[in-house]
């Protein structure tokens, strides 16, 4: 076996010193297709993950808003504050729901008693359900009540290690533009394929009258992924008996539909939504990927092909060159005449013959 392999090996290294560079050529082409579709399937790969990570995703779906008034429609990510408040209550489909609210401003953070304050991007506000709901990491804190008193805040760990740096933050006071909140939940780093990104997230109860806010970002935990599946018949009549026969005398509307995580990032456009993927620039990605690996491994092919019908070409000349003028039973019938053989050390014409049974 060993010796097979060197034999192989030999013949290998013969061939890409006599053929570096249509060796190189080929390879080349190989590498820079195969590379560039690992790189199309690991980008559709990352688009199509978001949201993958959480435990119960397949059961979590947010409720989004049609809102028609005078002949005009309006689709919105938001949905009235009185939805998460009262659909628990009235249908037992639904475990546990969700409110999330952007800080309204810019916000700005500092350690208290100090007067050095570092801009506070991607804060929120949202219930203390959320860390039962999603499936995010809570480092240092109790899921269950860390946001459930007012005042309170969970930082991520990017924010804690920037006001902390390799100090304990939990329980300890920031001032969120003026305001001091206390640190009670230090959060994982989100990864990069969520749709929803945040580095702070405050205690809904820290507004005043929280439940009076008329427009929030809505989630619903359901008991089982067959209960969403069906929720959306449940919620149109919900609609249309409670909520648009008092707005019908206002002559406007609205519909609320139900939208899955996993299917969120490729959501249409909605107003005051998150920043959203392209499905069809997924699907592109793909199919560029594909074909340029088609395109590669044809292209190997064809220019091993033409290498094997070189060497097969030299092979024969060679047991013509050094068989017998007159006997060579590899040939057909025929008359040749090869170009560049020499008898006796002159140019001559050598004829060649099959052989008869």
């Amino acid at each position: 076996m060993i010796s097979l392999f060197r034999h192989y090996g030999k013949i290998f290294w013969r061939s890409f010193l006599k053929n570096k560079v249509h060796f190189l050529l080929n390879l080349l082409g190989l590498t820079l297709g195969f590379s560039c579709f690992l790189f199309s399937i690991l980008y559709v790969f990352y688009e199509t993950s978001y949201d993958s990570y959480h435990v119960n995703g397949d059961r979590i779906a947010r409720i989004v808003t049609t809102l028609v008034s005078g002949g005009n429609e309006t689709h919105t990510a938001l949905s009235n504050n009185f939805l998460s408040l009262t659909l628990p209550k009235q249908y037992p489909q639904i475990e546990e729901m969700v409110r999330f609210k952007q800080f309204d401003g810019k916000a700005a953070i500092k350690v208290s008693g100090n007067n050095q304050s570092i801009p506070f991007e991607g804060v929120w506000y949202a219930d203390s359900a959320v860390f039962g709901i999603f499936s995010y990491s809570l480092l240092e804190g109790d899921k269950k009540s860390c946001l459930e008193a007012p005042n309170t805040l969970a930082l991520s760990r990017k924010m804690v290690k920037r006001l902390f740096g390799n100090m304990s933050a939990i329980n300890k006071t920031v001032e969120v533009n003026d305001k001091q909140l206390k640190i009670t939940g230090i959060m994982d780093d989100l990864p990069g394929n969520s749709d929803f990104r945040f580095d702070g997230l405050i205690s809904m109860k820290t507004l005043d009258k929280p439940n009076e806010i008329p427009w929030v970002y809505t989630y619903a935990l359901f008991n089982n992924k067959a209960a969403m599946s069906t929720f959306q018949v449940k919620l149109d009549e919900f609609t249309r008996k409670q909520v648009n026969l008092q707005l019908a005398s206002e002559g406007m509307y609205v519909n609320y539909k139900l939208e899955p995580l996993n299917s969120i990032h490729f959501s249409t456009s909605h107003v005051y939504d998150t920043p959203k993927g392209n499905k069809v620039s997924v699907e592109i990605f793909l199919t560029m990927g594909i074909l340029i690996l088609i395109i590669a491994c044809t292209n190997s092919v064809n220019m091993t092909v033409v290498a094997s019908f070189s060497r097969s070409m030299e092979v024969t000349m060679e047991k013509i060159y050094r068989g017998d003028h007159g006997y060579c039973p590899f040939l057909f019938d025929s008359w040749y005449i090869p170009p560049g053989i020499r008898c006796n050390g002159e140019p001559a014409i050598c004829t060649v013959r099959s052989a008869k049974p």
